[in-house]
């Protein structure tokens, strides 16, 4: 029996390495700046940073999952070793396309990774704020680290194991799952090079703070369609790994009115009309040749948004984002294939009230969520 045990085992093992060295030959899995794989960065203002991993049917069965981004040579601040962000199965199956896991580890005009808990657990970890912002990629500081590092990423699926007992401050008993967790494997590698040496890790906040994103720098080739990744004609996988180059983005005068069009969600992303490109503030974020749409609406200044804001993946409309002075204040909408996908509110950077899931286009599950924490 022992031998059978340790016959299955190795089965299993060697299926698992099979299955990642598949995924580390795949030209999709990734980094991507601005839609374009890059192996290889050496400015630090440039707009979106997505990440793409192999994602097998097989991983819906998993209760959760984690999500992990870190420096290779560790964080100074708070000696973290990896960033961590928590998903719920929902939230990490609506960034699946096509059998990949599309994640953003920064966004167009933000400094910080990105925060919140879409976990069931209050005491899971919130996000990769403060663990991965632009300036702990692009500065470093202390003789034992260099201006070369590596930024590695990859993820966990978590089921539940059994259960804990907390006592809630209102003298609840809630019951809290434990997670055992499995790594699904591959590893993705960013190199970053060129970065700036710095004081202590002190002045993170301050070095995050003076980073100039009003001139983005930005990677020369053809930008990937997401919702289309692995279908033949719909990708091209470009990798780039020379410099990047500063855009000025074109905009109009700023606004200080908080500029809304869409009070309540649509249905589908045919149903949105269009934003009126004479008002204050209003600009767009357009690639090189002027061919894809990434993100258009309005702001306060460059890479402050105020207002209602738009994010596009290959020219198709998939995120309406209100903000109150660079933070997310009002209505958010997600869309999938045109479809009404997610639809809820923040108030001041957290979830906020009744959060609706759909599944191609039909209300399949609702959330309630209070100053972030979910009910």
């Amino acid at each position: 029996m022992k031998k059978r045990i340790e016959t299955t085992f190795l089965i299993f093992a060697l299926s698992l390495l099979v299955l990642n060295a598949k995924a580390q030959d795949d030209p999709i899995v990734g980094f991507y700046v601005d839609g374009v794989k890059v192996t290889e960065i050496n400015c630090y203002t440039f707009g979106s940073l997505k990440l793409v991993l192999p994602f097998d049917p097989a991983y819906a069965s998993y209760d959760r999952f984690v999500i992990t981004v870190y420096n290779s040579e560790s964080f100074q601040m708070g000696n973290h070793e990896g960033a961590y962000n928590v998903l719920s199965k929902p939230k990490t199956l609506s960034m699946v396309k096509n059998n990949y896991f599309v994640y953003e580890v920064l966004k167009k005009g933000e400094k910080y990774g990105p925060a919140g808990n879409d976990s069931d657990d209050p005491n899971a970890y919130s996000g990769l704020t403060n663990s991965i912002s632009r300036a702990t990629v692009a500065f470093y500081a202390g003789k034992k680290h260099g201006p070369e590092c590596d930024l590695i990423a990859y993820l966990f699926g978590e089921t539940i194991e059994s259960y804990r007992e907390e006592v809630t401050t209102d003298n609840r008993l809630r019951k809290i799952p434990v997670y055992k967790a499995e790594d699904l494997g591959p590893k993705i590698k960013l190199h970053c090079t060129n970065r700036t040496q710095c004081g202590k890790w002190a002045t993170e906040f301050q070095l995050n703070k003076d980073m100039d994103l009003s001139q983005p720098c930005t990677v020369s080739g053809t930008p990937v369609d997401f919702n289309n990744l692995g279908k033949s004609g719909a990708t091209t996988n470009v990798t780039n790994s020379a410099p990047l180059k500063n855009e000025t983005p074109a905009n109009t005068p700023a606004s200080k009115s908080k500029i809304v069009f869409t009070t309540i969600a649509p249905t589908s992303a045919a149903a949105v009309k269009p934003l009126d490109k004479t008002k204050p503030g209003y600009f767009e974020e357009k690639s090189d040749d002027k061919k894809f749409m990434y993100r258009n609406g309005y702001q306060l200044s460059p890479g402050v948004y105020h207002g209602e804001v738009r994010e596009y993946e290959a020219n198709q409309l998939e995120k309406i984002i209100t903000y109150t002075n660079g933070v997310e204040d009002g209505l958010y909408v997600v869309f999938s294939d045109g479809k009404i996908e997610w639809s809820g509110n923040y108030k001041n950077g957290k979830k906020d009230g009744t959060w609706k899931h759909y599944k191609n286009g039909v209300l399949e599950e609702t959330e309630k969520y209070v100053d972030g924490t979910k009910q």
